[in-house]
């Protein structure tokens, strides 16, 4: 029987880790193509809503559909420009992709392995904020559960963080060290 060890793990993550900027850009397009039909969506029902009136739909408000519009032009922004909402909340140092991490140094023959699992990391955080957003669309559409809001904040946030994790370690190690 042949027993997985933790080298043969590390050297597996490496090999898959090449895929990740494919994954990434994948995620992004699938984003930004959500972003595009809620869009046409918000539209559709503004479309509706100045045939029927006001107290025709009661699911078809103003306030719904311009929820739908906000949310759409966030998730397409988010899919392009998603390092500018850390340039802008923390200033600089956000990193600009999965495939940012060229100049790597770490201690010993584990550096490949650190490299892509901050790459996953990363690559998590851009499911991650996406479904953040989409958890503001479920709540505006009248699903909202106990605490989806915070959720899609906390997911947002967390994912802007694993996307730039390496700002991110970088903010917490100074934080923590008093720097």
């Amino acid at each position: 029987m042949n027993n997985l060890t933790s080298t043969d793990l590390g050297q597996m993550l490496v090999n898959v880790s090449s895929l990740f900027v494919l994954l990434e850009l994948l995620i992004r397009t699938v984003v930004g193509v959500i972003g595009f039909i809620l869009f046409v969506t918000a539209i559709r029902k503004a479309i509706k809503l100045s045939a029927t009136g006001l107290n025709a739909d009661p699911q078809n408000t103003p306030g719904r559909i311009f929820a739908y519009v906000i949310l759409s032009v966030i998730l397409f922004r988010y899919s392009i420009f998603m390092p500018d909402v850390w340039n802008y909340l923390f200033g600089g140092g956000g990193h600009q992709g999965i495939y940012t991490y060229t100049n790597f140094s770490a201690p010993g023959p584990y550096a490949d392995v650190i490299k892509a699992a901050l790459q996953f990391v990363q690559l998590m955080g851009w499911y991650f904020g996406a479904k953040g957003i989409l958890d503001f669309k479920h709540a505006t559409d009248g699903q909202a559960q106990p605490g989806l809001v915070s959720k899609g904040f906390t997911h947002f946030f967390g994912g802007l963080a694993c996307i730039h994790i390496g700002a991110f370690l970088s903010m917490v190690m100074a934080k923590l060290l008093g720097g």
